[in-house]
């Protein structure tokens, strides 16, 4: 051994004992035989062979090497640890203390690659978890069941107006912030919660509690209840918050569109039927009151008389008569099935439904097909107030919906050849037969002359083809007889279009149907055909 040399002895707690030189580029000058165990055969020959630590280390890892040799060069020196990053491993030198010998130090090296990749991705692993909470819960909370408090982080007390801190609330003072119909849930909840199990149970109650906006909002909170070994050393439950006021009410929304959807298609068959507005929206008007969370209503049609004067024609109302003789009013007119009239609207209530029917038409009335209302079927105003609510549904809930236009082939030759009374009596069957052909959630409406179109929703692509190949093979095997004996049949043309987030507005989408409406009958008319767009010139 050489002289004025540092003895090496093993420890295998400390990693390789080496004898490194204080001067940079701190060069290993002795080590014991734990070298090659301690850094691997390659990182240790590599560090023998080079001319000192400072050579083989990463850019920053050098500079923390002269600190710390510069640190150990003084007469006394504590216990010290640095990792530093030596040819992409990660190396651990400790220094026991003690007066360095000469001009050289004793340390010990050990390679801490593995530990140092676990902390990281542990540290990621937090981080992501931290980052998930962040995006899908408002926060997280922890209770002892055997202490009367519960801790919120700070992202949950923030959220409920508490603090901007961690912080510890009474239980009964959560309990307080908590709607009164649902307080009983909670504390049963709780001891639910809080009853020693023999295994873990996961508990997920929803209820509605006051935040800072000093408003009621739905939430969920989950938690695990320990098992009985975890409860006796542990003691306590942790859990999450999450706001889903919002996720609650679109899911309200969907239901109650889906609702006047089906009603809407239910009543307007009953008055394709019958032919009376009356008995179609005395069928609407209830069902439509418990959609809408409403006790009092009515619907009304704001029209014109012969003088000029607007009046309200009412063909449904909630009885709100106040004496006998408004009932008596109220009584007469509905048993014999007439809308009511109320021709005072110069007062504030007229002015409501005067303002209110120009902006809920305005966008119709600009649509060339609501000018003027087919006699027999539905006006298009009743069409097209359904897909303006209903479209931003689609993409919300990445639903299927389709808009249809047809019309029936060589429907003017019909008149010319057999009349208008033939004309009239094809349309029926026309009608008839698109009833049968859609479903109760489909609606569909005479939008002029001899068109029609058809609104398919809540399918798929190849259901609403289905349900429009349907109709067109039933129209064509059906014979229609006309009044002279005669029985003559007809086709129909179809073009169709699916909603997509590009469209504009109700426009956009029926002119982009009446395209491929347009293109069927080009390609020879009895046909379905489905807008697509222009390929892009490159």
């Amino acid at each position: 051994m050489a002289e004025g040399s540092v003895i090496v002895s093993e420890d295998d707690s400390l990693g390789a004992a080496v004898v490194v030189r204080l001067a940079y580029p701190h060069q290993i000058v002795e080590s014991d035989g734990m070298l090659q165990r301690g850094l691997g055969p390659e990182l240790a020959a590599a560090a023998c062979a080079a001319e000192g630590l400072s050579a083989i280390a990463s850019p920053l890892s050098e500079r923390r090497l002269s600190e710390l040799f510069l640190r150990l060069g003084q007469t006394s020196s504590q216990r010290r640890q640095l990792t530093v990053l030596v040819r992409q491993r990660w190396v651990l030198i400790s220094f026991e203390g003690g007066r360095p010998q000469a001009d050289r130090v004793k340390l010990y090296l050990q390679d801490v690659t593995p530990l140092k990749l676990y902390e990281r991705a542990d540290n990621q692993a937090e981080h992501r978890l931290v980052t998930a909470l962040e995006t899908a819960c408002v926060g997280v909370w922890e209770w002892n069941p055997g202490a009367p408090s519960i801790t919120l982080c700070m992202r949950a007390a923030t959220w409920l107006g508490i603090g901007n801190r961690t912080c510890e609330l009474p239980f009964d003072t959560c309990l307080k912030r908590i709607h009164a119909a649902d307080r009983p849930r909670v504390r049963a909840a709780a001891a639910a919660c809080a009853t020693p199990r023999a295994v873990s149970e996961l508990h997920e109650l929803e209820f509605r509690i006051k935040a800072a906006d000093e408003q009621y909002h739905w939430v969920v909170l989950a938690a695990a209840s320990l098992p009985r070994t975890e409860q006796s050393e542990f003691a306590r439950i942790t859990g999450s918050i999450r706001d889903t006021t919002l996720h609650r009410q679109l899911k309200q929304s969907d239901a109650r569109q889906q609702e006047l959807m089906s009603l809407a298609a239910e009543v307007q068959q009953a008055f394709l039927v019958d032919q009376s507005l009356v008995a179609a929206c005395d069928r609407l008007f209830d069902p439509l009151l418990e959609i809408t969370d409403s006790r009092l209503g009515f619907i009304g049609i704001l029209c014109t008389g012969d003088d000029g004067a607007q009046y309200l024609e009412v063909p449904s109302i909630s009885n709100i008569s106040w004496d006998e003789a408004s009932r008596d009013w109220y009584n007469s007119h509905r048993d014999e099935g007439q809308s009511l009239r109320f021709h005072s609207l110069n007062n504030l209530f007229g002015h409501v439904v005067t303002h209110n029917t120009i902006v809920c038409t305005e966008t119709v009335n600009m649509h060339p097909a609501s000018r003027g209302q087919p006699q027999g079927h539905p006006p298009i105003h009743n069409f097209l107030g359904i897909p303006l609510r209903f479209d931003g549904q689609a993409v919300r809930y990445e639903q299927h919906i389709a808009l249809a236009v047809m019309d029936v082939d060589f429907f003017k030759s019909v008149n010319d050849k057999y009349g208008h009374q033939a004309g009239d009596k094809v349309l029926r069957v026309f009608a008839d037969t698109l009833s049968d052909a859609v479903r109760r959630s489909d609606v569909h409406a005479r939008v002029g002359g001899e068109e029609f179109a058809v609104l398919l929703a809540q399918t798929n692509e190849t259901d609403a083809v289905d349900v429009l190949e349907r109709f067109r093979r039933t129209l064509e095997n059906t014979l229609i007889a006309l009044n002279d004996g005669m029985e003559i049949s007809i086709t129909v043309s179809i073009g169709y279009c699916d909603f997509f987030d590009g469209l504009h507005d109700v426009d956009h989408w029926f002119n982009l149907a009446d395209r491929a409406l347009y293109q069927a009958k080009a390609q020879g008319r009895n046909r379905i055909i489905k807008w697509v767009p222009d390929p892009i010139a490159r």
